[in-house]
Formats: C-alpha cells, sequence, structure tokens
C-alpha cells in the first residue's frame, strides 16, 4: 500500500495490514502527522483458535487368557447328495413305476390285495381271476372216523392267450338263505398255467 504525506506529497510504501482499525502516522521528511484509514479492501484476518491435542491415550493392558480353551467339536456335516446321486434316483424311480405300471396285471395276480391300489390311481387291471374258469366242480361227503367231512374236487383251466398264475381258490359254505356260514382257502398243485393248460384240485 502506498501512502503519500498531505503536506510534502512524499510517498511512501507501507503494508496494508499494520493499519489494522486506523493509525496516526508521521511524515519523516516534514513532520506532519495525519490520521490514516486502512483501504477497504483489506483482507479481514480471522484468528482460529487451535483445537487443543487429544490426551494421549494409553494401549490397553493385555488380558490374560487361559493356556488351554476347551471347545465343542464341530457337528459333521452331512455328505451332500450330487448330481449323479439324484439322477441315480431319479432313474430309479421311473424304473420302478414303469415296472408297476406295465406288470401290473401280473402283480395283481400274485398279490390281489394291490387291486385296489391301482383303481385309486385310476388304472384298470385284470382281476386275479381272468383268464381262468374253474371246472368240473363237485363236493362230497365223507366221515374221517367220527368227524364228518366235505370234499370239494374241480380244475383250473387257463382259456386265456398268456400265461396265467393261478390265485389262491376260496371255498365257501352258505345256508338255505345263502348265508356265508364257513370258508376256506387253498393253493392248487400247478401255480403257473400255460394257455389252454389244467391243473386239478381236490381239497
Amino acid at each position: 500500500m502506498i501512502l503519500s504525506c498531505p503536506s510534502c506529497n512524499t510517498r511512501y510504501n507501507l503494508e496494508a495490514t499494520e493499519l489494522k482499525g486506523g493509525q496516526a502516522v508521521r511524515c519523516t521528511k516534514c513532520g506532519n502527522t495525519w490520521h490514516q484509514d486502512p483501504p477497504d479492501d483489506l483482507p479481514i484476518v480471522v484468528e482460529v483458535e487451535e483445537e487443543p491435542e487429544a490426551p494421549e491415550v494409553s494401549p490397553p493392558e493385555p488380558v490374560e487368557v487361559p493356556e488351554v480353551v476347551r471347545r465343542r467339536p464341530a457337528p459333521a456335516q452331512k455328505p451332500s447328495v450330487g448330481s449323479a446321486g439324484w439322477i441315480a434316483l431319479a432313474a430309479v424311480l421311473v424304473v420302478s413305476m414303469s415296472l408297476l405300471f406295465f406288470f401290473r396285471n401280473g402283480i395283481v395276480t400274485a398279490w390281489p390285495p394291490s387291486a385296489r391300489l391301482y383303481e385309486a390311481l385310476w388304472l384298470t387291471v385284470d382281476p386275479p381271476s381272468y383268464g381262468l374258469e374253474l371246472r368240473n366242480l363237485a363236493s362230497s361227503q365223507a366221515f374221517d372216523g367220527d368227524v364228518p367231512m366235505l370234499s370239494v374236487t374241480g380244475q383250473v383251466v387257463n382259456v386265456s392267450e398268456e400265461n396265467r398264475i393261478v390265485p389262491r381258490v376260496r371255498i365257501r359254505l352258505t345256508n338255505e338263505a345263502g348265508r356265508e356260514i364257513y370258508h376256506w382257502t387253498f393253493i392248487v398243485p400247478d401255480r403257473e398255467l400255460e394257455p389252454g393248460k389244467s391243473t386239478g384240485f381236490s381239497t
């Protein structure tokens, strides 16, 4: 900042910050004294208080840990079933369902109660006696000592064009009103009959 003496016009180079809010200055040449205000564009100096330094924090003291720490054993992980296992399982299910479907007649013949299961699935099956006929049935009474005995004879004939498994034969006794009073089942000698073949029985 350049100052000029109002009396002798002598110029002085002065830092504007030295005037602050206004100062009395004197010319060294003529001795004139006057009041000099700082310039309007003097930058404002803001004093910022320094933040106090944070106190030093000492590190925490180490905690003593027992030398041996018992831990529970990790639970054993079950082996995961890979894609090959799922494919094998699916293949087994497909094969089993195919056998139950295509051989349902033979299954029902070997195990008649399974017919109800197929009926519940809306699948038609041949009854266990399909393709078989009972012929030459006859009954007679005899005595085994003082015990009366009833003898039933007859034949089972395969009238179909396929081999048939002969199921158990059921004999029942009825009274004059047609009510069953006794029954029993038996197995014929030849369990499987070829087409046109027959087997006799006596029970």
